[in-house]
This record gives C-alpha cells, sequence and structure tokens, in this order.
C-alpha cells in the first residue's frame, strides 16, 4: 500500500483529481490535450526535460493568444480587450500549473528526486513554511 501524497500549491488552489506519469516523450502539444482535460503531469523524468516541455507548452499558449477570435473580428471594446488577456493569461496559467514534480524529504532535507535537479530545500521553506513532512510522506507541487 503506498502512503497518501501530500499536495502543496502556494495560491491554496485543490489537488487535480486526475494525474498521469509524464516523461522525456511527452511532447508539447500532447500535455496541453492533458491540461485540457484537467489532468495533471507528474514529471518522472530529468528536471530539465521537464523545465523545457513547461517552456515549449508557454511558447504554443502565447502564439496560440497572439492569433484573433474563431470569427476573426477584433475586440469591440477596451474592456473585452482586456477580459480576452486575461482569460489567455489564466487558462496559461493554469495549463502551466499542471505540471507536477515529487518532492521528499530526507534528514530533514526537501529535495527533487530527478536527475539533475536543483537544490530546492530553502525556496521550498521560504515557500510553504514548515512542510510538516515525515520522512516517508511523498510530496508533489506544480513546477511552475
Amino acid at each position: 500500500m503506498q502512503s497518501p501524497t501530500k499536495w502543496l500549491s502556494a495560491s491554496e488552489w485543490p489537488a487535480p483529481k486526475h494525474v498521469v506519469l509524464v516523461d522525456d516523450r511527452l511532447t508539447a502539444d500532447r500535455a496541453i490535450g492533458f491540461a485540457s482535460q484537467g489532468t495533471a503531469m507528474l514529471w518522472q523524468s530529468d528536471f530539465h526535460g521537464a523545465k523545457q516541455i513547461l517552456s515549449a507548452i508557454g511558447r504554443r499558449l502565447t502564439r496560440q493568444g497572439t492569433k484573433t477570435g474563431k470569427r476573426g473580428a477584433a475586440p469591440a471594446t477596451a474592456a473585452e480587450q482586456f477580459y480576452r488577456i486575461r482569460h489567455m493569461r489564466a487558462q496559461r496559467s493554469r495549463v502551466l500549473s499542471l505540471i507536477l514534480i515529487p518532492l521528499e524529504v530526507q534528514g530533514g532535507v526537501v529535495s527533487i528526486p530527478l536527475p539533475r535537479a536543483p537544490e530546492v530545500d530553502a525556496a521550498i521553506r521560504f515557500a510553504y513554511g514548515d512542510l510538516g513532512l515525515g520522512g516517508q510522506e511523498r510530496t508533489v507541487v506544480s513546477l511552475q
């Protein structure tokens, strides 16, 4: 029996209901497809690969956001343009927040158990305070 997984969210969003395990074979298009279904992706490969897929998704979403609406019409008012920009940014943030990475605690030190991951103990403790994590508790956090 696996131990429960603790979810950390700086914005206090609820934990995702559906999570799939992904690695370097994940493409940006596939990741956007998972995210559009509300499925989070727990990264299981090289840390720098996770950063690259996050960048690729961000670029793809930015490129999609610069296109005009379905009808090709420009926003009629400044308020409508403001709403479109805010909506695009919120959607981008939601999609990017669905790339998750694991955290582990060993000897009281928080780390990312992925190859080439940076040291994150101080940053995690600054962002989340005293985690109250036991030595064997699994924890995930959004990479973004």
